[in-house]
């Protein structure tokens, strides 16, 4: 907060942008989220008024992962699907792999796989290219919940014991615990409930 009031102080539109879109990510981990939608809105106007087309596609793909997080699909959707053009015009690959796998989850969560596993598929592509491991976890971990919702179970296990993988050497416990809960479910359903049970205990242990 006291380095966006300096930087509001000394009128750098864009310096400001960038500090507001923070503050917004902030708020939107807090749960906060009509706090981060309005900083995010105030990011787009900025980027607008500038003509900058990086913080205009950056500032519409927050909006769309707050529209998602609140369940507000039909926004989400619209707001990816404009930063996403955005992204491939100026060639900002992490960018683009923000909205893809935005969309991709859209598509999951409205039931249309083949449009999801088409998003996703290229999110992790991008990813791999360019290595971003925490990126490459995170649609290795999405594609894993797609193929859960299709029955594939040995493809969710596989794909999830491949986020677990980076996770773990990222040292990352927030993505640990996500693919070991997945695993643990996986287990039970496939008829392994002690397994699923020591996995199930296991993120449990790091969400504490």
């Amino acid at each position: 907060e006291e380095t966006l009031a300096l930087r509001r102080k000394l009128g750098n539109r864009e310096n400001v942008a960038w500090a507001v879109l923070q503050v917004g990510f902030s708020a939107q981990c807090a749960g906060d989220y009509d706090a981060s939608t309005q900083a995010y809105e105030e990011c787009l106007e900025i980027g607008h008024e500038l003509g900058y087309k990086r913080l205009i596609a950056r500032s519409l793909t927050q909006l769309g992962n707050a529209a998602l997080l609140q369940g507000a699909l039909d926004d989400a959707r619209r707001l990816y699907e404009e930063s996403l053009p955005l992204w491939r015009e100026i060639g900002h690959r992490s960018g683009l792999v923000d909205s893809l796998r935005g969309l991709g989850n859209v598509a999951r969560l409205e039931g249309n796989s083949a449009e999801a596993a088409s998003h996703l598929g290229e999110s992790l592509a991008v990813c791999q290219e360019i290595g971003a491991g925490e990126a490459t976890a995170s649609a290795l971990h999405a594609l894993g919940v797609l193929a859960g919702t299709q029955g594939e179970l040995a493809e969710a296990a596989h794909l999830h014991r491949e986020a677990l993988t980076l996770w773990r050497e990222m040292e990352e416990p927030g993505g640990v615990a996500q693919a070991l809960w997945r695993l643990g479910a996986l287990a039970a359903v496939q008829g392994r409930p002690e397994v699923g049970a020591q996995l199930l205990g296991a993120s449990e242990t790091l969400r504490e």
